[in-house]
């Protein structure tokens, strides 16, 4: 029993060794203490985010540079104390970009996710926003 024990923790770790290998660090994105996981083929997908006349707006490009369409793309805001102040899924207004309205939140420091999911992949990123 123990060593069918012992076998499994060290599958679990060869496998987290394999899938962690490699990643590529995230490009900077002007917003402080980007983090990004990368799941199948969303780990050469190409993020970029901004704000424009209070929307919020994602443009998803596969590694080829083409749009990913179809996609559901879903933005979480929480404020300092964690507390949930905003999930909202963006619209693909054209294809590969993603956008909603983004309600006034008013001053101070929050932390935002975006989930973007589509056939060919998925992708995560956290990120800070000071408001």
């Amino acid at each position: 029993m123990m060593l069918a024990t012992i076998f499994l923790i060290c599958l679990v770790l060869l496998l987290n060794q394999i899938a962690t290998r490699g990643l590529p660090t995230s490009p900077q994105t002007g917003m402080a203490d980007s983090i990004e996981e990368r799941f199948g083929a969303g780990m050469s997908w190409q993020m970029n985010m901004a704000v424009s006349e209070k929307n919020f707006q994602v443009l998803l490009k596969d590694k080829a540079g083409y749009p990913v369409r179809e996609g559901t793309v879903r933005l979480v805001i929480r404020d300092h104390e964690g507390q949930k102040a905003l999930e909202q899924r963006l619209e693909e207004k054209e294809p590969g970009l993603y956008a909603a309205p983004l309600p006034d939140l008013g001053p101070g420091r929050f932390q935002g996710h975006i989930e973007a999911v589509s056939p060919q992949g998925r992708l995560l990123r956290s990120f800070m926003i000071q408001l």
